[in-house]
């Protein structure tokens, strides 16, 4: 159970984070406004890397989005 709600935690971020890439205009712009590189933010897309916790919150505060958004 622990496992399917991880994946599908994993599965929600990624989408989320492909929305914000969008209204960004693209993916650089986004890892920009995050302050991360191109590519790392291409790992977390594509679930290469996790977006752990710590990360989401981090990019929750750095985009002025509610706790838990991402």
């Amino acid at each position: 159970m622990r496992q399917a709600l991880r994946a599908a935690m994993a599965s929600i971020r990624r989408m989320n984070l492909r929305r914000l890439a969008e209204e960004a205009g693209s993916q650089d712009a986004l890892a920009q406004k995050l302050d991360v590189s191109g590519a790392y933010l291409s790992q977390l897309l594509t679930g290469k890397r996790p977006v752990t916790e710590k990360t989401a919150r981090k990019f929750e505060t750095r985009l002025r989005l509610p706790e838990r958004w991402l």
